[in-house]
């Protein structure tokens, strides 16, 4: 079992951990009372629109929009889709680009990065 109260020395090589661990409670709060979903869920599954249905930022805000608007007005929703990718950085999440064949059957990456098909 992992130990989340783990407090390291600021400045030492830990400190990304100590960064994620810090901002971890607040990404875990459900974006309003009654809600099935945390912020850093919502955050993840927002950025995963951009890739998955290849949607443009501005769409993405547009979305992000109704969503606050049917909520209650005490939510925690990002305001747009550069909060919810500021959250997932800010917990050491990154997003990283890789290419892949059409139809996705052949990734790219790592020993295969040089290969074109």
């Amino acid at each position: 079992m992992v130990n989340h109260h783990i407090k390291y020395e600021r400045g030492s090589l830990n400190i990304d951990i100590q960064n994620f661990y810090d901002m971890l409670p607040y990404a875990n709060e459900l974006i309003h009372d009654g809600a099935t979903e945390s912020i850093l869920s919502l955050a993840i599954r927002l950025m995963a629109t951009i890739t998955n249905w290849h949607a443009i930022e501005k769409c993405l805000d547009y979305f992000i929009q109704i969503l606050i608007d049917v909520a209650p007005k005490d939510n925690c929703i990002p305001k747009n889709y550069y909060e919810a990718k500021k959250l997932g950085s800010n917990l050491g999440l990154k997003a990283q680009k890789t290419d892949c064949s059409e139809g996705g059957f052949m990734l790219y990456y790592k020993d295969d990065i040089q290969l074109t098909e």
